[in-house]
């Protein structure tokens, strides 16, 4: 996943981690959402030596983690909405941009054709002209 996650708008981004993202980067809120997706994970006064984040933050934001939200345990959201709409315009622009087949795009993302055909359909046909206006 990438921080492009947070260019979809906010509605699809759940507030615990647009809150994260806000106290210390988006990274570090990524970071939390790939590592404790929908688990509670306690923050740790201090940075500390074999804590599961210690391997994926670097440590000045480690430290920046601890400072704001040290010795709170921190509810981390699935953020399913999220993901799937990220997924869904990563879905569209394979189809509509560079033109993949409905076939390699659902092996790309391990989902099926059906699935992949309704996600480009609804995009035509909102685009679709109203004959009765």
């Amino acid at each position: 996943m990438s921080f492009a996650l947070f260019d979809l708008t906010d509605e699809f981004i759940p507030g615990q981690l647009l809150e994260i993202a806000a106290n210390t980067d988006q990274r570090t809120a990524m970071v939390l959402l790939e590592t404790y997706p929908g688990s509670h994970v306690y923050i740790p006064p201090e940075p500390v030596d074999g804590h599961r984040l210690a391997d994926r933050l670097t440590v000045d934001e480690f430290k920046a983690l601890c400072k704001r939200y040290g010795t709170n345990v921190l509810k981390i959201p699935k953020a399913d909405k999220a993901r799937r709409q990220y997924r869904n315009q990563r879905i569209l622009h394979d189809y509509f941009v560079a033109k993949m087949r409905q076939g390699d795009i659902a092996i790309k993302y391990g989902i099926d054709e059906r699935t992949v055909s309704t996600i480009c359909n609804t995009v035509a046909i909102s685009n679709q002209m109203d004959l009765f206006e």
